[in-house]
């Protein structure tokens, strides 16, 4: 009788699936996604990492299988790489075994046979265009995958062979013995089984060879296409060089050919980026296109309204802008030299106007950025080449460059009229970067910059950085104008291949002392472009809402991106100023670049359709237009100072006074001003290696004093800042740092500055020190000195990511409501929703016993205290979700027996962990788990929905392996 066969596989057929991998002597087994394709068997550490990441790679056409009992084997090649792998079951193991001998099998014919299937292909055309271009990615992936699959099946057939013996053997020494009849019964079944496996094994082996035999046939094809399409790809590069190359050249014969005055080659810089960026239009295939279209048209009113010179003067002086008249504030801000300011003999300090040239160094920056698509710039070290001599914390600060419009905004006595200078405000912000392609300086973290303009502006600033990765910069600034600004800003840029995108988050905070009224608002996007050839340009896109929250008053600014074939002015901004009930009052308009205007609204009525979007215009009328902000020339030979405001010229000027960690003691900042390009890139990179060690060190500290083996499972970062303190901000509900006072009214009389090099060494050193000195010295030495209770040390197996929970024995089996507790734990957490000193949820002291013997269940040589929440029955538990008590009763057994405990210093969460009772009075040890941050900040990533889903899956991979994978 024939064997049966099975149908052939496809040629996209693969063996994948969940195997458990010897990692080390601490981690053990640990579970990991393997995938048999092609020869090739490659594994990651989830389903989701196919795409993307592969952990490792094993050729089976030269590697050898051995079975070591009835689920673990092992994989080898001869040299470095060897697997030792267990499967969930001795039937899964056998299924792998018959895979990979098979793959095996079929890769060594194949190398074989290799010759003859490469000579049909040779006639073969080339891939040219965009086919090559497009199936480049497919192209590897298939030879690699194909590859895996050939070595995979000659491994198994080799297996299927050695053990299918085995087996015969032993079969025949069994049936051999005499035993009972039920034994024999027994052996007959075993031998029916092992036959029917032989078949089987036959027909999979067929059908192996007829896969294989079509893989063959296409190798060697897809092999050249590769190989053509990365000869391809380095024509590409070379050709783009040199164009690069050439563009740069014209651009210098063209400067060089053509004399103007500074203004007209200002004004011709002014009106786009580069001009030689419009010339590009037909070759980007990624360019946006935007209706020329606004949402609303203005129109003058009707003269009705101008029919008498009261009737003007009571509407224009609302915003102080009659016509022949000065306004309020401008006769605010004029000096007197009746007022007592003026009669102070204190010299008004004179500023620098200059600052060295740039030097005229070349640098390929597609060399750099080519390597840096997709991923976040601040993490990435950049040579000061592409930078500008100051810092972020400076660039804040350069905000402040028309400060006089919220001086301004602080004499109005209507808070719409208030509202228009805000929005100016907000918008001048970005004048003076319309050239400014330099990056600033990261601040190191603690590092601080204040600025002193009480003289001739009336406000101080301070900044201090307060994270540094993501890198985050507070900022705080007190006028005596009667006005106080504050903002955080987190700074995300990604490259994308042909430009930069900038994305500041964080709200900016701006409270007048008069009315009391506190405006918010956010950044736009900036996106810096040409990247790659061309001349750089920046272009500022997208909306802001500045909103007034005593009021309800919003101005909505748009930030017009730039088009091509947009017939409207460059750098474009449109704004209304609404009340409360969303009536218009005023309408801006202007470039981010040059000026705000700001008109009255009489009257609205709805208008046309835009022809894009279908929807209706607005139609406002309304007033002559009023100047709210014009921006001020760049001081002369500014395109030889990395294009500085005159602000910005002073910014880093030399300062007697300033705080030790202030930005202008900075040294690389320095000596890259000096134009000591090459001294500055060493000094840099030795700061930042400083700053790096600092970390660690301050992270062995933190270990050391949670009285941990190592740094696992402590944050990573618990730095404090020095000046400011983090809060949820009752306005917006985000985290952000507020200033707490000191430094700007201490620091020039206290602080002696030291001599410039101390800085590089203090910097990182100075504010933790100052801040342990001056904060935690009490509370340090009374945890330190004060004498322990002796505590048993109890080893805590910490779970770092959602694979380790996953394979952890919490919240099993079911019904548990465990990992629903994690989730709403985590999630509330994150929110600063816990109090555990409280009863809210539920918490209460636990006592840190694992029986009622008094041993310890938890590590605890400091006596911090303990606090415990799952009680479904306890005090407070009633306010926890419903979907964690469903009903209003009772909890028992199964349904109440998973817990979270924390543990507290000074007042905050330093340590989580997860248990659960093995009775009702005793803890399981076995069970206790601690729960890193990384986890904790997973979990609060995804919906409860989304994390009971994947935990279902893991446990469905798990299910029969929890017995070791436990004691792992």
């Amino acid at each position: 009788m024939s064997e049966p066969k099975t149908a052939a596989p496809a040629p996209g057929d693969t063996y994948k699936g969940w195997l458990f991998k010897w990692t080390n002597y601490i981690k053990g087994y640990q579970r990991r996604w393997f995938v048999l394709s092609n020869g090739l068997l490659s594994y990651y550490r989830t389903q989701a990492e196919m795409g993307h990441t592969c952990r490792g790679t094993i050729n089976l056409a030269t590697a050898n299988i051995a079975v070591e009992d009835s689920c673990n084997f092992v994989i080898s090649n001869g040299g470095a790489q060897t697997y030792h792998l267990k499967a969930s079951s001795e039937v899964e193991r056998q299924r792998w075994i018959t895979a990979l001998e098979l793959a095996k099998a079929k890769a060594v014919r194949m190398h074989a046979e290799s010759d003859d299937s490469g000579d049909e292909c040779a006639s073969c055309p080339p891939m040219t265009g965009q086919g090559v271009g497009a199936r480049n990615s497919e192209v590897q992936s298939t030879l690699r995958t194909l590859g895996s699959k050939v070595e995979d099946l000659s491994t198994c057939n080799d297996l299927i062979a050695k053990h299918g013996s085995a087996l015969q053997r032993s079969l025949s020494e069994l049936e051999s013995i005499k035993l009972g009849g039920e034994t024999s019964d027994k052996i007959r079944q075993v031998t029916e089984r092992a036959t029917l496996f032989r078949i089987t094994s036959n027909a999979m082996i067929n059908a192996c060879r007829d896969f294989l035999a079509l893989a063959q046939a296409h190798s060697k094809r897809w092999q050249k296409a590769l190989q053509a399409e990365r000869e391809q790809r380095v024509r590409l590069e070379e050709t783009l060089e040199q164009l690069a190359k050439q563009h740069n050249h014209l651009e210098r014969a063209f400067r060089g050919a053509t004399v103007l005055p500074a203004s007209s080659s200002n004004t011709i810089a002014d009106s786009k980026g580069s001009a030689a960026a419009k010339g590009d239009a037909s070759d980007d295939e990624e360019n946006e296109f935007f209706d020329a279209c606004e949402e609303f048209i203005t129109v003058p009113a009707d003269p009705k309204y101008h029919r008498s010179g009261s009737n003007v003067s009571g509407i224009s002086s609302e915003m102080g802008m009659d016509d022949g008249t000065t306004s309020l504030d401008e006769q605010s801000l004029t000096s007197n030299p009746e007022s007592p300011q003026s009669q102070e003999v204190e010299p008004v300090r004179k500023r620098r106007t200059r600052i060295p040239d740039k030097p005229n160094y070349s640098l390929n920056l597609w060399s750099i950025m080519k390597n840096c698509i997709g991923k976040e710039l601040s993490k990435i070290p950049m040579p000061v080449n592409f930078n500008e001599p100051i810092s972020m914390l400076q660039r804040l600060s350069e905000d402040l460059e028309y400060s006089e419009l919220l001086d301004r905004a602080a004499k109005c006595q209507s808070s719409l009229e208030q509202l228009c200078y805000v929005a100016a405000f907000t918008v001048s912000s970005y004048s003076t970067t319309v050239h400014r392609t330099g990056k600033p300086f990261n601040p190191l973290l603690g590092e601080t910059f204040e600025l002193d303009r009480l003289q001739d502006s009336g406000y101080r600033s301070l900044c201090e950085q307060v994270s540094h990765h993501p890198p985050a910069a507070a900022h705080h600034v007190i006028s005596e104008r009667g006005w106080t600004l504050r903002q955080e800003i987190t700074v995300a840029s990604k490259f994308r291949g042909k430009y930069l995108s900038i994305m500041p988050l964080g709200s900016i905070h701006c409270i007048f002392e008069k009315s009391n009224n506190h405006y918010t608002w956010k950044k736009v996007t900036t996106t810096v472009h040409n990247i790659i050839v061309g001349k750089l340009w920046i272009d500022q896109s997208g909306e802001i809402d500045v909103i007034n929250h005593r009021t309800g008053d919003r101005c909505h600014l748009k930030f017009a991106p730039y088009s091509y074939f947009s017939r409207d002015v460059a750098r474009k901004v449109t704004g209304v100023v609404t009340d409360k009930d969303g009536k218009a009052h005023y309408v801006l308009s202007g470039t981010w670049d040059e000026k705000m205007e700001c008109s009255r609204v009489m009257q609205s009525s709805r208008g046309g359709e835009n022809g894009t979007e279908g929807r209706q215009k607005t139609v406002y009328q309304t007033l002559k237009a009023r100047e709210l902000w014009k921006k001020t020339p760049l001081p002369d030979g500014a395109e030889n100072m990395y294009y500085f405001s005159s602000l910005a010229l002073t910014l880093n000027e030399p300062e007697e006074g300033v705080a030790p960690t202030d930005s202008r003691r900075r040294p690389d900042q320095r000596l890259m001003e000096q134009g000591l390009w090459d001294e500055a890139n060493a000094e840099k990179q030795r700061l930042e290696e400083k700053q790096r060690t600092v970390r660690r060190e301050r992270e062995r500290e933190a270990a050391q004093i949670a009285n941990t083996e190592d740094s696992e499972g402590v944050p990573q970062d618990a730095y404090k800042a020095l000046w400011f303190d983090q809060y949820e901000d009752p306005k917006t509900g985000e985290l952000t740092h507020v200033y707490k006072g000191g430094l700007l009214s201490v620091v020039s009389a206290e602080v002696q500055p030291p001599v410039a090099p101390q800085w590089s060494y203090s910097v990182c050193l100075c504010v933790s020190l100052t801040h342990f000195t001056e904060r935690d010295t009490r509370t340090h030495t009374h945890n330190v000195l004060q004498p322990e209770k002796t505590a048993v040390m109890v080893k805590i197996r910490t779970l770092d990511d959602l694979e380790d929970l996953g394979s952890s024995a919490f919240n099993q089996p079911d019904p548990r409501c465990g990992v629903r507790l994690l989730h709403w734990f985590a999630c509330a957490k994150r929110n600063n929703q816990l109090d555990p000193t409280k009863n809210t949820y539920g918490f209460h002291r636990f006592h840190n016993r694992i029986d009622d013997d008094d041993d310890n269940l938890l590590p605890n040589s400091q006596n911090l205290p303990y606090y415990e929440v799952g009680n479904l029955n306890a005090e407070g538990a009633d306010k926890l979700p419903k979907y964690l008590r469903p009903h209003n009763g009772r909890y028992y057994g199964e349904h109440n027996k998973d817990r979270i405990i924390v543990r507290l210093r000074n007042g905050r969460i330093d340590k989580v962990y997860v248990t659960e009772h093995e009775n009702p009075k005793d803890f399981s040890h076995e069970h206790t788990y601690q729960v890193s941050q990384g986890l904790l900040n997973q979990i609060s990533n995804m919906s409860k929905d989304q994390f009971l889903k994947h935990m279902e899956q893991q446990r469905q991979g798990n299910d029969s392996s929890w017995s070791w994978c436990t004691i792992l």
